[in-house]
């Protein structure tokens, strides 16, 4: 097959949105329609091999797959094995058995199965999956296992009965897409029968490339590449997160690359851009860049607790980049070699490193990600120095004037006594009923996202918005049992985004002019909808000190729809989470340690939450100080009381900090804002 640049260079075009995407940047909100790009190509590029090999009777499914897995694998498995030990160092048990689960499911091919399963594409959640991109490598892998057999079956058919079968599937996948869109979207999102329309289009292209060949005029050339460039960027930069997807909508990126084949020929602009040496050299690592930058956000953002900066994020997608190159020069290219590597050696290296992964994914499902390796029971002994003062009276005799006087003076004795505490835990009781939070932060609000109250009963009924603290406040008023007597209805906005009900932003400290805010702020129909139906609205974020300003704007804005408005302060319990518990000494568990930077965000807590009180009061709104209601009318207190953790990660709650947050918020409010009455 001849080499075609301008391929390369619309590889490129697709990988690069989709990793800003990935990456939160909000110019480039359609990017995800990058994976659709890539679909479009693969199928031109699969069926051009496949049908040039049956029209010279030398097709061979063998052939066919050892290509797939010289193309495939050895990247793949490169970066399985590299993000190994990181998840093993930086991912909590639940998060390393979700992981395991990932690499049982890339292996076996099925990974989009298990994403749609979990979750939708769109979910907070994802952004933490390291393997979440994998899901398209699935649908192309049982595209793969499908096609071929299917081609060779109906190929003494002829060209127009070939056609004509591809053409109803095509129009099969494609309504079931667009019917999908908006009754399945999760499942419309990952599996395959709503995606072979896409790897149809290309296939239509290869079809017609071989026996029409390209078009003649060069007029219409121009004209359709240029369209279909456009029809490409238009995708990537108006596209959002709220499109249906994919259905009709699908078509524009895809059409618009299957024109891009067909036209993009020399001499016309479409061809001139995407056959520039930058964009040719990124569409050549193209596939192991798509590899590498999924699980560097991730694992950054589980480091980082999400928080993850601008610039680090423009860097780490810089750094998959050379990574990409890496991979590409030093594992892509020698593997493709037939005269380096024979078909046995690259069918054996799959089959050992597909068992070896499924085998280390299958150890971390079953051992709870490694929950279960812990001892159930250990016994400990904690020595704790305890210093006794006392004081003794001490005579002497002074000679004053050559007179004895006998002088008294009091001496402090120090004695040090060591106590010791024998405790008993139970590492895996501890660790289990904490340890969850992809299902159980996040499950009760997406539960009742935007959910329409229910106006024919007599419950109160309660807005609560706010980034993941609105999580976290919706599982307080569950496990207080709150819901029996109050109805809620929940809206998530992105801690990037920022919780303000404002027009211009720009100066606030840390804004991010990239992030992905367009379906995540107050300006959504339906989310204002529900504000005014609201007999209250909760209004609850970590806040930062750059939303100072903005505060008495934003609140002045929900009031023009609610003016029953409860605003909660932010919480935290300094740098002792999970992951430090997991990595210290267990006989710390017992005690508060506080570092120096914990003792400054304490400080910083307690102002920024005085400065929003003091706004909120002047409005007559009521304001919950929701780290002096959890530490008793403390700046602070233990992450660990009663044997329980109260936070996970050093600002969301454990169940357990949940049940004893909502019985705290159960008896302050009870006179205020929490009453029965409609």
């Amino acid at each position: 097959m001849k080499y075609r640049a301008e391929i390369d260079g619309l590889r490129a075009l697709a990988v690069l949105p989709v990793i800003l995407f990935h990456a939160g940047f909000e110019s480039f909100s359609g990017g995800y329609v990058g994976v659709d790009v890539f679909f479009v190509i693969s199928g031109y590029l699969i069926t051009t091999i496949i049908i040039s090999d049956l029209a010279n009777n030398k097709f061979s499914i063998i052939n066919f797959y050892e290509r797939r897995a010289r193309r495939l694998l050895p990247a793949l498995f490169f970066v399985l094995v590299t993000c190994l030990p990181f998840a093993w160092l930086w991912l909590s048990p639940n998060d390393l058995k979700d992981f395991g689960q990932s690499l049982i499911a890339v292996s076996t091919f099925s990974a989009n199965i298990l994403f749609w399963v979990e979750s939708g594409y769109f979910d907070t959640a994802t952004e933490l999956k390291p393997l979440l991109h994998t899901w398209s490598l699935a649908v192309e892998e049982q595209y793969y296992v499908l096609f071929p057999v299917l081609l060779f079956v109906i190929w003494r058919l002829g060209v127009k009965w070939m056609v004509t079968i591809l053409s109803i599937l095509f129009v099969g996948s494609l309504g079931v897409a667009h019917w999908s869109a908006y009754n399945s979207p999760s499942a419309n999102f990952y599996l395959l029968h709503t995606r072979v329309w896409e790897l149809l289009v290309g296939v239509f292209a290869a079809f017609f490339l071989r026996y029409k060949n390209h078009l003649k005029s060069d007029p219409a050339n121009q004209v359709l590449s240029f369209l279909g460039l456009g029809m490409v960027v238009y995708s990537i930069v108006w596209f959002d997160d709220t499109t249906p997807f994919p259905s009709l909508y699908a078509l524009v990126p895809t059409i618009g690359t299957g024109l891009l084949i067909l036209s993009a020929v020399p001499k016309t602009f479409a061809h001139k851009v995407l056959s520039l040496k930058p964009f040719v050299g990124i569409g050549l690592i193209s596939y192991s860049a798509y590899l590498w930058h999924q699980p560097m956000l991730a694992f950054a953002r589980h480091r980082l607790n999400e928080d993850v900066s601008d610039s680090l994020l423009l860097a780490l997608c810089a750094i998959s980049l050379v990574l990409a190159w890496f991979s590409w020069r030093f594992v892509e290219r020698p593997f493709r070699s037939k005269d380096g590597i024979s078909r046995r050696t690259i069918f054996g290296i799959a089959i050992v490193g597909l068992a070896a992964f499924i085998s280390v994914g299958q150890y971390l499902n079953a051992t709870d990600g490694g929950l279960s390796s812990l001892p159930e029971n250990q016994t400990i002994v904690i020595e704790r120095e305890v210093v006794v003062e006392k004081e003794v009276v001490v005579e002497e005799e002074v000679i004053v004037d050559e007179e004895v006087v006998i002088e008294e003076r009091v001496v402090v004795e120090e004695q040090v006594v060591v106590e010791e505490q024998v405790v008993v835990v139970n590492q895996q009781l501890v660790f289990s009923r904490f340890i969850d939070p992809a299902d159980y932060v996040t499950k009760r609000h997406t539960e009742i996202i935007l959910k329409e109250f229910d106006k024919s009963n007599d419950k109160e009924d309660i807005l609560i918005i706010g980034d993941s603290q609105s999580q976290d406040l919706v599982n307080v008023v569950f496990e207080a049992e709150l819901d029996t007597t109050y109805e809620f209805s929940s809206f998530y906005i992105t801690a990037r985004c920022g919780v303000l009900f404002v027009e211009d932003r720009s100066g606030r400290e840390g804004y991010n002019p990239n992030a992905n805010c367009n379906s995540n702020s107050f300006v959504n129909a339906n989310l204002q909808s529900l504000m005014s139906a609201a007999d209250q609205i909760w209004v609850v974020s970590r806040w930062y000190d750059g939303d100072v300003e903005y505060m008495e704007e934003s609140i002045i804005n929900i009031r023009s729809f609610n003016e029953n408005i409860v605003v909660f302060g932010g919480k935290e319990f300094g740098s002792v989470s999970a992951n430090w518990y997991m990595t210290n000494d267990i006989e710390n568990w017992q005690t508060p340690i506080l570092k120096e930077s914990d003792r400054q965000i304490f400080i910083d807590l307690a102002d920024r939450s005085d400065s929003i009180r003091e706004i909120v009061l002047s409005f007559g709104a009521l304001f919950v100080d929701s780290q002096q209601l959890i530490c008793d009318g403390l700046p602070f207190c233990s992450n660990f009381v009663d044997g329980d953790l109260i936070s996970y990660d050093g600002t969301h709650f454990t169940p357990f900090g949940a049940e004893l947050f909502g019985s705290k918020l159960k008896a302050a409010g009870e006179n205020t804002f929490l009453n029965s009455e409609k």
